[in-house]
């Protein structure tokens, strides 16, 4: 309250010294100064593409789970878009976690995650897949001892042109759930299956829901995917 009162003071003071009268209170100068400061981040959610519109993501998603009674239960594999994918993968009937590897085609390792108690697993940012081949490989942790379970390849594509500015600042131009819910609009879309799941464990996760999913197969989930 006191450093406001003395700027507010100095304010007029220097109005008073110079015969410039005419300045705007304190605050309205600040708020002025404060808009114009905010001013090149208010159009950004209006910039996005039409296409990447959230009321559009509903309609996609619908028409998507029809085409697609049924997800993989294990991935990604083949080729997706998405720079950040989850990867995903049933559950092993006697494990008591799963651990993970994820490499480059040339065995150049990207990331490595030991405990995991769910059945899929994000590489936190900032880490981005850059356009290329990769393998990742899951062991379950079996009586203390790790058991091979899943193993897939994959690549990364760049993804279309509408999509690159979403990916790249997802949780940003938009909220984080709805910015992961408007890429599984997206991917929906492009029927792109692996990433609809990737997409779909993203928004769960920023919606605070991640651990409501279980240990069940994606086919499981595709009822919440339905259902919101």
């Amino acid at each position: 309250m006191r450093f406001a009162q003395k700027l507010r003071h100095r304010w007029e003071a220097f109005a008073e010294a110079t015969g410039l009268r005419f300045l705007p209170p304190v605050g309205a100068a600040l708020a002025v100064l404060a808009a114009g400061l905010l001013l090149p981040f208010v159009p950004r959610v209006d910039a996005l593409p039409p296409q990447l519109a959230p009321s559009l993501a509903n309609a996609r998603i619908t028409r998507f789970v029809r085409a697609y009674p049924d997800l993989p239960d294990v991935g990604p594999s083949g080729t997706i878009f998405a720079p950040r994918p989850a990867f995903y993968w049933p559950a092993h009937p006697d494990a008591q976690s799963y651990s993970f590897r994820l490499e480059r085609a040339d065995g150049t390792e990207q990331a490595a995650a030991d405990g995991i108690t769910r059945t899929f697993h994000f590489v936190p940012p900032p880490a981005r897949l850059k356009p290329g081949a990769y393998r990742f490989q899951v062991h379950a942790l079996v009586n203390g001892r790790k058991v091979p379970w899943q193993e897939r390849d994959f690549s990364v594509k760049a993804a279309p042109g509408d999509l690159q500015r979403l990916t790249s600042t997802i949780g940003m131009d938009l909220g984080g759930a709805d910015g992961a819910y408007v890429l599984l609009g997206c991917y929906a879309d492009l029927q792109s299956p692996h990433d609809v799941v990737s997409a779909f464990l993203q928004w769960k996760s920023a919606r605070g829901e991640a651990a409501s999913l279980g240990t069940g197969p994606a086919s499981v989930w595709l009822d919440a995917l339905a259902g919101n």
